[in-house]
C-alpha cells in the first residue's frame, strides 16, 4: 500500500474492522459467559464491563441482541440475549 492510499475512510474502515488485542478478549470472555449461560437453559447474559465497537458489532453479526447500560457502582454493562 503506498501512502496515497491513506485516507481518513480506510484508517476508520480499518480500525473498525479489526479485532485488537483488547476486543480479541473481550469477545472471548463475553462468549464464554454465553456458553455458560447456555448450558444452564438461559437466554441472555450480562457481561459486567464496556466492551469495545468493535466488539459489538461482532455479537450483532452473530445475530446476539445487545444492550448497554452504566450504573455507578457496578460499571458499564452489556446483556446479550439470544
Amino acid at each position: 500500500m503506498n501512502n496515497k492510499d491513506v485516507t481518513a475512510k480506510w484508517a476508520r474502515e480499518t480500525a473498525n474492522n479489526q479485532l485488537g488485542a483488547k476486543a480479541d478478549k473481550e469477545l472471548s470472555d463475553c462468549l464464554i459467559k454465553v456458553k455458560s449461560a447456555v448450558a444452564q437453559n438461559k437466554l441472555s447474559v450480562t457481561c459486567y464491563n464496556s466492551v469495545e465497537d468493535v466488539v459489538i458489532k461482532e455479537l450483532e453479526s452473530r445475530g446476539f441482541k445487545l444492550a448497554n447500560g452504566y450504573d455507578q457502582r457496578d460499571g458499564g454493562w452489556i446483556k446479550i440475549s439470544w
